[in-house]
């Protein structure tokens, strides 16, 4: 059920916003709520990186101020691994420098990266005849986070200063991916954390969308460095693409796609140097005219297959799904007898399993291929259609396993490349625009 922060009394923001029963935000919040128009707007760590990407992230900022909305802008790091202030540079040196540190200092040296591209990206911003901008941190913002450092989870937002400033016409540029817990100590979201703290704010604040801005234009029907041809795709569920970001594909973190859906929040992923609309996420399932089920494939690489064997000397048998409920897993084969997971299983696999009376026979590496499409119940066949595709092309496929949502491969690491590019081509993707 959707949780509206748009709404007229202080029981019902309570509510959406997780304020704890007696810290009843302030009335002022709701005349602030119900008057603004707010665009959320998060800039990755490439469109903040050079002062080319700041001048084309304060174009997408301005265009919305001159829209009437106000303004709230999360920015990631700058940079990827290699440039100076880089999350993963900062880790490289924690971990180069300081490899037993403890956890809570470790993130307040990541949380560094983010306050510093703030800045920049402010006065950037400030350069280029933006005068009313303003920067806060994760804490300042409000976010609120349980002690679990390194990957931290959003328990609260206690959104009045970014509302405050909002509502004195500012734009508000805030740090991702890091929060405070409760005692104070800073924590850091995990990898993705500037998008959960975009979606995070975004409902706080009662936004009307959320776009993130990428070095990509948007969703494509599969890894263009993989797949030349994968083309555009113009709209997605959030299931579906919860179900592509799980399986691989870096589009927006799943923590963020699923608060985004929890609120009714509708994203959309757009390229920071591109004017074209990329791709809208939101609740939809629109009447559709492609020649295909299937919207976009997935991957991951560095994937783990193991078979599972039934012991005859336990008496209760439970399925391995169910043996297996509340741990990490990627694919279990209707039949109970195999398993893919993003790396080897883990102890508490074997325990949990042991006690189901189940054991890992085997493993092996392998990659996965996942095809999604909300259509796909209305076409059956396609599963044993691609199937034998990827064998007529020799690609050696170790197991598949499928739902009305989506097909699942695990193909031969080597296979990975050619396995993409036949199931492009089975499920009509190569001429999708």
């Amino acid at each position: 059920m959707r949780q509206d922060f748009r709404v007229g009394n202080a029981i019902a923001l309570m509510r959406c916003l997780c304020v704890p029963r007696g810290a009843v935000p302030s009335r002022a919040w709701n005349g602030w709520c119900t008057s603004m128009r707010v665009l959320v707007q998060k800039f990755g760590g490439t469109s903040v990186h050079t002062p080319h990407a700041r001048c084309r992230a304060l174009a997408h900022v301005m265009r919305a101020v001159e829209a009437g909305y106000r303004v709230l802008v999360v920015v990631s790091a700058m940079g990827r691994s290699g440039h100076p202030y880089a999350t993963d540079t900062l880790l490289a040196l924690a971990r180069g420098v300081w490899p037993t540190g403890p956890p809570d200092e470790l993130d307040l040296l990541l949380s560094c990266g983010e306050l510093i591209a703030c800045v920049v990206v402010a006065n950037s911003f400030r350069r280029g005849g933006l005068d009313r901008v303003v920067v806060l941190s994760g804490p300042q913002a409000g976010i609120i986070t349980d002690d679990g450092h390194g990957d931290a989870r959003i328990v609260e937002v206690r959104p009045e200063t970014v509302l405050h400033h909002l509502h004195q016409g500012y734009v508000v540029v805030v740090a991702g991916f890091q929060g405070t817990t409760r005692s104070g100590k800073i924590t850091t979201l995990g990898r993705g954390g500037s998008d959960t703290t975009a979606a995070a704010l975004a409902a706080a604040v009662g936004a009307e969308l959320i776009e993130i801005y990428t070095d990509v234009d948007g969703v494509r029907t599969a890894d263009p460095r993989v797949v030349p041809e994968a083309g555009a795709v113009p709209h997605l569920t959030y299931d579906e693409a919860w179900l592509l970001a799980s399986s691989g594909m870096r589009i927006v973190h799943p923590r963020a796609i699923r608060l985004a859906a929890t609120h009714r929040l509708p994203i959309r992923v757009r390229g920071n140097f591109s004017e074209d609309e990329g791709t809208l996420i939101d609740h939809r399932h629109p009447s559709c005219s492609a020649p295909s089920a299937v919207k976009a494939i997935a991957h991951r690489e560095r994937v783990s297959l193991a078979y599972l064997i039934y012991d005859d000397r336990v008496g209760s048998r439970q399925k391995p799904t169910q043996a297996l409920r509340g741990l990490s897993c990627g694919m279990v084969d209707p039949s109970g007898c195999m398993l893919c997971t993003g790396a080897y299983p883990s102890g508490a696999w074997a325990e949990a399993l042991a006690t189901a009376g189940w054991r890992l026979a085997l493993e092996r590496p392998c990659a996965e291929a996942t095809a999604v499409g909300y259509r796909l119940a209305e076409e059956p066949e396609l599963p044993l259609a691609a199937y034998r595709d990827l064998r007529t092309a020799a690609v050696e496929t170790l197991a598949m396993y499928h739902t009305p949502l989506y097909i699942r491969f695990a193909v031969a690491a080597a296979d990975l490349t050619r396995a993409l590019r036949v199931l492009h081509r089975t499920f009509g993707l190569t001429t999708q625009t």
